[in-house]
């Protein structure tokens, strides 16, 4: 699972850049029908140590890739201070994926100098 597989990236970058007041936190578009979704994705963060804040969207999977605008995931949404959207990395285009240098890249972006 693509998401599954770039999470401990997100889990580096956040401890890089934590100090740096960046902000992170994951939401988790999955199956809310599924009773035991809630439990591994909390298995799953705790195994990854990932000590940012985590959601559930709790609306239908699809309704919350119309919300967001996205076809698929994982993806990494980019917010600056005052909350507008900066960039938007997805994996939408299987021929243009994001790398982890290209979310380094938009919060560098957004540093002071």
């Amino acid at each position: 699972i693509p998401c599954v597989e770039r999470f401990p990236q997100m889990v580096e970058l956040s401890r890089e850049y934590g100090p740096k007041d960046v902000t992170f936190l994951s939401l988790s578009l999955d199956d809310r029908e599924d009773p035991g979704a809630l439990r591994r994705a909390a298995a799953f963060l705790a195994e990854q140590k990932a000590d940012f804040r985590h959601y559930r969207l709790d609306e239908p999977v699809l309704d919350g890739f119309d919300m967001l605008g996205l076809l698929g995931i994982p993806a990494v949404l980019v917010f600056d201070r005052e909350g507008a959207l900066s960039r938007k990395l997805t994996t939408d285009d299987p021929n243009d994926q994001f790398t982890e240098q290209d979310v380094v890249k938009a919060i560098e972006e957004l540093l002071p100098a």
